[in-house]
């Protein structure tokens, strides 16, 4: 059977690969014979993956697969619902909102009205039938010029949820609320070309990117704002392990608001789409925060957040990167991207088993 290499570019949905592709560090990310949907062409541009080689045959795509590309996907299905489109309108005018007030705070020294800026969150979150609901629907947004204006919207709607699944009193959870708005201030006062900078940035970018944490805390600091909500601007890229921003924080040296905000705000990051790569399927980024996750992040925040999200997904139809249709009906509490998916009534797939195999999207 005759094969060619293309280049990424080339790549079409529905393409056979020809053999197992791996990344620089040699991590198997698709294996031979695997079928290309639009979540594995993503993965291989996340990677910087070039140019692949695929078969040149005509071998049918499964049936599976193919009921796959004529049926509406899950996150499709979602967007065309009355409750998403009431709930975009709405979000897209409290961005547009967040963005006027923190121009108006920046430009004009004006004062933060918290109780006007606690309801742009609050009131969607009403919207949202459960704490879980609202995260397909944030995941259904990302299509947002205003990216840096969603973002705090979203890092506000994910980091209240995980502070409920904490046992944090209402009080907390506001303030939680407030900080994941007002986490990113700091980047209105960054150039736009570098936000917008499509290409790789240099050192000198990052430095100059990197100071919008110290640049929010500045300001917020002339406020009389919960003292966790401005230390939240400042240290929200700490990681446990030392090796985050600005001072180089280590564990319990980063308070519990920025430890909060650091993982919502890194898990809606990986499900955004971005010039670099498309949205990531939750089990992709699930995956991705667990290979190196622990080390970065508060264990016990990390995983309570991860088992609440990934658990919302049993029961859905899922696409398996060999191009299988299954249905997750359990979560390994070990290995929380790696369910057991029902193929059919006499197969199933306990991924943690079968480390080969992908969960790549949800149907």
């Amino acid at each position: 059977m005759s094969t060619k290499r293309i280049t990424i570019n080339d790549v079409t949905i529905g393409m056979r690969v020809a053999t197992d592709v791996y990344t620089e560090n040699d991590e198997l990310i698709i294996q031979k014979n695997t079928i290309l949907t639009d979540a594995l062409i993503a993965r291989l541009k996340h990677h910087n993956i070039y140019n692949i080689r695929i078969l040149l045959d005509n071998t049918p795509v499964p049936k599976a697969s193919a009921a796959a590309d004529t049926k509406p996907s899950y996150y499709e299905r979602l967007q065309n619902s009355p409750e998403f489109k009431a709930f975009k309108k709405e979000y897209l005018q409290k961005a547009d909102s967040l963005k006027n007030a923190m121009l108006s705070i920046i430009e004009e020294n004006a004062p933060i009205d918290t109780d006007k800026l606690l309801s742009q969150a609050t009131e969607l979150m009403s919207k949202s039938r459960t704490t879980l609901h609202v995260f397909d629907i944030i995941v259904s947004l990302k299509n947002s010029s205003d990216m840096t204006f969603t973002h705090s919207i979203n890092v506000s709607l994910l980091a209240a949820v995980l502070g409920k699944w904490l046992g944090y009193p209402q009080e907390d959870i506001e303030a939680l609320s407030l900080a994941g708005l007002l986490h990113d201030i700091g980047k209105q006062m960054i150039p736009q070309e570098i936000l917008n900078k499509e290409g790789a940035l240099t050192e000198q970018d990052l430095k100059i990117l990197r100071s919008h944490t110290e640049k929010g805390y500045e300001l917020l600091s002339k406020y009389d704002l919960d003292p966790r909500i401005i230390d939240a601007a400042l240290t929200h890229h700490e990681k446990f392990d030392g090796t985050g921003y600005p001072k180089g924080l280590k564990g319990n040296e980063i308070k519990d608001f920025a430890k909060i905000i650091a993982i919502v705000d890194v898990y809606d990051a990986m499900t955004a789409k971005r010039i670099y790569h498309e949205p990531y399927c939750p089990f992709e980024v699930i995956r991705q925060i667990e290979r190196d996750g622990y080390q970065r992040y508060d264990a016990h925040m990390l995983m309570v957040f991860l088992e609440n999200v990934v658990t919302t997904y049993v029961g859905n139809k899922v696409i398996l990167s060999n191009g299988m249709i299954g249905e997750v009906i359990m979560i390994n509490k070990l290995d929380l991207s790696r369910p057991i998916v029902k193929i059919s009534d006499d197969q199933y797939i306990d991924l943690s088993h079968k480390r080969d195999i992908d969960v790549v999207s949800i149907v």
